[in-house]
C-alpha cells in the first residue's frame, strides 16, 4: 500500500555552480559509493542533480526534509538493470519504519536545464482495499 509520496525538481546550472563553488559539496551531498558511480558516468552535473532531487524527493516521503534526515542516510544507486534504487540508513531508516514504510520507488528524469525525482512509499505487507 502507498504510504506516501515525495516529488523534487532542481536546476541543473545551480548544482554545477555549487560544485564549482564549494569544494567540499560533493563530499557533502554523495557517499562514497554515489561518488564513486557519479565519476564513472563521467561526473555530468546532471547525475549530480537527479540524484540531489532524489533525495530531496525521498525526504519528502519520510516527511522530514532535508535536515532531519541526513543527505548520507539516503543512498541512491543504479541497481543491476541500470535503473535507480534507495537505500535508508541511519535515521532516514528509522523515520522509515516509524511510518511503516519498507520499500521506496524511485524516478529519475532530467532536460538540459531540470533535473526531477519522484518517490513512493509503500509497505509491501499492507494491501490496498477496492
Amino acid at each position: 500500500m502507498i504510504v506516501s509520496t515525495g516529488i523534487d525538481l532542481i536546476e541543473i546550472h545551480r548544482i554545477k555552480d555549487a560544485v564549482k563553488k564549494h569544494s567540499g559539496f560533493l563530499d557533502k551531498i554523495l557517499t562514497a559509493e554515489e561518488k564513486k558511480q557519479y565519476q564513472e558516468r563521467g561526473g555530468k552535473a546532471e547525475t549530480i542533480a537527479g540524484i540531489f532531487a532524489a533525495k530531496e524527493a525521498v525526504s519528502k516521503v519520510l516527511g522530514t526534509g532535508i535536515g532531519k534526515v541526513g543527505w548520507h542516510d539516503i543512498v541512491v544507486l543504479k541497481n543491476a538493470e541500470g535503473g535507480p534504487s534507495i537505500t535508508l540508513k541511519s535515521k532516514a531508516l528509522s523515520v522509515a519504519g516509524e511510518k511503516g514504510i519498507n520499500h521506496i520507488h524511485i524516478s529519475i528524469t532530467h532536460t538540459k536545464e531540470l533535473a526531477m525525482a519522484y518517490a513512493i512509499g509503500e509497505n509491501t505487507s499492507l494491501k490496498e482495499g477496492v
